[in-house]
């Protein structure tokens, strides 16, 4: 009887893990797949990227505008949302704004996302289908407020799952 109490115990927490991984990978896509050219400004009134990427490796930051919001209530405002991922010791964390220009003392909502993921690098395809580490790229010479990466790559590294890769294709040619 106790051990298949503990086997039930075990199958449960194995469920519960897929499904969040599952959950979390789903926002990730819905996000990614949803790219908008759309600049945003931040709090101090500065445009910011469409699209943009700071720092290297876990300390990568990625910030960037999307369509798709839901919007049940009907009420009169943009299906455009600004969001940003980085790592953090709980996991992957995603912030979000419920205006797309943040207005100053506003904070973002937090949400986990891979829990106890412990890595996290991003990959950028550009127009040229080139992977860069960072966006825009640096040899970029134009305006790159509104560029987009055609496709995005996530590797991550679970304590269940071990090392994931996905590629996101962003729909946004450019």
């Amino acid at each position: 009887m106790q051990q298949t109490i503990a086997a039930k115990r075990q199958l449960t927490s194995h469920s519960d893990q897929l499904f969040e991984l599952q959950r979390s990978m789903l926002r990730l896509e819905r996000d990614l797949t949803s790219l908008a050219p759309r600049p945003a400004r931040d709090h101090l009134g500065d445009s910011q990227p469409a699209f943009y990427s700071r720092g290297t490796g876990n300390a990568t930051r990625v910030e960037f505008t999307h369509g798709g919001r839901h919007n049940s209530a009907q009420l009169p405002q943009s299906n455009l949302q600004r969001v940003h991922y980085y790592w953090s010791e709980e996991g992957i964390v995603r912030l979000y704004w419920h205006r797309l220009d943040a207005i100053a003392g506003t904070q973002p909502r937090t949400q986990l996302l891979f829990p106890k993921a412990s890595a996290l690098t991003w990959s950028f395809l550009d127009r040229r289908y080139r992977w860069h580490d960072q966006w825009p790229p640096l040899n970029q010479t134009t305006n790159s407020d509104h560029l987009l990466p055609r496709a995005v790559r996530v590797s991550l590294r679970t304590p269940t799952y071990g090392d994931i890769q996905r590629t996101f294709i962003t729909g946004a040619g450019g």
